[in-house]
C-alpha cells in the first residue's frame, strides 16, 4: 500500500512539474533530439537513456516530444524512490521510515531537478536503487 501510494504521490507532483519543452539545462536539449532521431550523444552516448526515452516517447500518446522525455524523467524518478524504499525494506528498516526516507529523498533539488528535465540521471538513479535493493 505505501508504494502505491508513493507512486500516486510523486508521480502526480514530478509530472505536475515536468516542463513542456527540452529544458535549457546541460545537455537536455541534445538528449532530447537524439532519443527522437536514435542519434548519438557526445561520448558516452547514453545509449540506455537514448533508447528507452525513444520507446517511452512512442508509447506516451499525448503531449510534445519533449514533455513525453520529461515526464520520462518524472517516472525514472519515481522508480528511483520505490528502488530506495525497497532497499530500505530490504536492510530492515520499518515501512513508514523507509517510504518517509525515499520521498524525502526525491524532494533534494539535484534529485528534484533529474526528474523534471530530459537528462540521465534519473535512469542511472532507478538503476542504483534497484540494484541496491537487489544487493
Amino acid at each position: 500500500m505505501a508504494n502505491v501510494l508513493l507512486f500516486v504521490f510523486l508521480g502526480a507532483l514530478f509530472v505536475s512539474t515536468a516542463g513542456p519543452v527540452a529544458q535549457p539545462f546541460r545537455d537536455a536539449g541534445e538528449l532530447f533530439a537524439v532519443s527522437q532521431t536514435l542519434g548519438i550523444a557526445h561520448p558516452p552516448g547514453y545509449a540506455l537513456y537514448t533508447l528507452a526515452g525513444n520507446t517511452w516517447s512512442a508509447l506516451l500518446l499525448w503531449g510534445t516530444p519533449a514533455y513525453k522525455l520529461n515526464v520520462f524523467s518524472a517516472f525514472l524518478m519515481v522508480f528511483a524512490a520505490l528502488g530506495l524504499r525497497g532497499a530500505l525494506r530490504a536492510w530492515g528498516v520499518p515501512s513508514l521510515p523507509s517510504a518517509s526516507v525515499a520521498a524525502l529523498a526525491t524532494f533534494s533539488r539535484p534529485s528534484w531537478t533529474a526528474a523534471t528535465v530530459s537528462e540521465p540521471y534519473a535512469l542511472m538513479a532507478a538503476l542504483a536503487a534497484w540494484s541496491a535493493r537487489h544487493a
